[in-house]
């Protein structure tokens, strides 16, 4: 729903302006344009729905942009995206792009603004649902399908919530193409968890964040394999002291 169609319709239910913060978005835009690592961490994370204001709505996608081509998040590309797609001004113009890249924000500040967005972000997606809800009853006599209309959009807004939702592919590639670019400068030969085992460590250079690592061999051809849960415990809890979850299949 447009934001101006929001705030008309909180006027004429007598409701208050929907949640937002526009501090905490022009924070989070202003870290992502002077700091890469930030971009690099939060771009694939937002989305449109995370902003209540409208010239922040197209200073994110110009973002998107430039970050889905290849090319480098800065105060100069972003303002060129914006000219060239005819949305500077939307975006506030040149003024307020120069006055967002001079806004103060720290690191530990940025990450508790971008939990603000998220949170409003979730408040805003209840209320829309709960009056989408609402005129369903009104107009629809099937009580079945009113609720099954309802379970749905609280559903969505749940998946949204936990990571559950599909991402563009673009940003993706670039959070795959930025770690492998971390593994190559790091002075370490190996970043990842260690195993133990040196030759499975210099192939997986350790066990790196969000691996899946499916372990299978028959023992009548290599021999009687290394309990997976004594591996799991000695790597995670001895070595280490980290915290895993293994499955185990059952043999046929």
């Amino acid at each position: 729903m447009p934001q101006e169609k929001q705030e008309k319709n909180n006027m004429h239910l007598n409701l208050p302006t929907y949640p937002s913060n526009a501090d905490a978005e022009r924070s989070v835009l202003a870290s992502m344009i002077l700091d890469k690592t930030v971009a690099v961490e939060m771009l694939s994370q937002l989305d449109d729905a995370d902003f209540y204001t409208l010239r922040h709505k197209v200073i994110l996608q110009a973002m998107k942009d430039l970050d889905a081509v290849g090319d480098e998040l800065d105060f100069v590309n972003l303002v060129e995206r914006l000219q060239r797609t005819k949305n500077l001004e939307a975006a506030g113009g040149l003024d307020y792009i120069t006055d967002l890249a001079g806004f103060v924000a720290t690191a530990a500040g940025t990450r508790q603004h971008f939990e603000i967005l998220k949170k409003l972000s979730l408040m805003r997606g209840l209320l829309n649902a709960s009056k989408a809800i609402a005129e369903d009853v009104y107009n629809n006599d099937d009580a079945d399908k009113c609720l099954e209309n309802a379970q749905k959009m609280v559903l969505d807004i749940s998946r949204i919530r936990t990571g559950n939702s599909l991402v563009h592919l673009g940003s993706v590639v670039n959070d795959v193409v930025h770690n492998y670019e971390e593994i190559s400068s790091s002075e370490t030969r190996v970043t990842g968890l260690l195993t133990g085992y040196s030759n499975l460590d210099n192939a997986m250079n350790g066990l790196q964040k969000s691996d899946l690592v499916v372990l299978a061999a028959r023992p009548g051809v290599v021999g009687h394999p290394v309990e997976p849960e004594d591996l799991l415990v000695d790597l995670l809890h001895k070595r280490q002291g980290r915290k895993g979850l293994g499955f185990q299949l059952p043999q046929a």
